[in-house]
């Protein structure tokens, strides 16, 4: 019941919530030579980190020199950290602290291009996220229903595929929403 209560608030939020987060609009997809840097939130489970993995392998196999940041959670820290792919890791939860606080003025100091939102669990907290951390970037996610409210929220916002889609697909359609990349199918395999 209180779930349902918060997703009607959030809903009734989102035009003037969109007002104030004014997302760059652009036409996308932007050719990948034009992107130097792009911020990935996925601050949740980790083996849906697991699942992203090919999205930011395909990234640095097709442009090396691009900046790859992800948000990630303490639940899947480690294992960012230790990815050779990802340039710079950001620490968030939910819940709001000091250190989320610290870690989204963190992400702001550098400039991001596009922003790819994989949590597809919160995206209005994701949006929010997304323009504190990257104010001036493109934010891109994928929704299934609701698509209007989002659009408010967000740059883009793609169709996410019909169930039963793979995770892996679905990280790799906001990415391509977002950016112009041919990625095979040994690409999409989880690493």
């Amino acid at each position: 019941m209180l779930r349902r209560i918060e997703r009607r608030i959030k809903f009734l939020l989102a035009d003037p919530l969109g007002l104030i987060l004014n997302p760059r609009r652009a036409k996308l997809p932007i050719p990948l030579s034009e992107v130097k840097s792009i911020l990935i939130l996925r601050y949740d489970a980790l083996g849906d980190v697991v699942l992203s993995t090919p999205l930011w392998r395909t990234l640095k196999k097709h442009a090396p020199n691009i900046r790859i940041g992800v948000a990630g959670s303490t639940r899947n820290e480690l294992l960012l950290r230790s990815d050779p792919d990802i340039d710079d890791v950001f620490v968030l939860s939910r819940a709001i602290s000091t250190n989320v606080a610290k870690e989204l003025l963190r992400a702001r100091k550098q400039k991001w291009d596009v922003v790819l939102n994989l949590f597809f669990h919160d995206k209005t907290r994701a949006a929010v996220f997304a323009k504190i951390m990257a104010p001036e970037s493109i934010s891109v996610t994928i929704v299934r229903e609701k698509k209007e409210k989002y659009e408010r929220l967000y740059s883009f916002v793609g169709n996410r595929p019909p169930l039963p889609a793979p995770m892996v697909s679905q990280n790799l359609k906001v990415l391509q929403d977002a950016v112009e990349i041919q990625i095979s199918e040994e690409e999409k395999l989880p690493s």
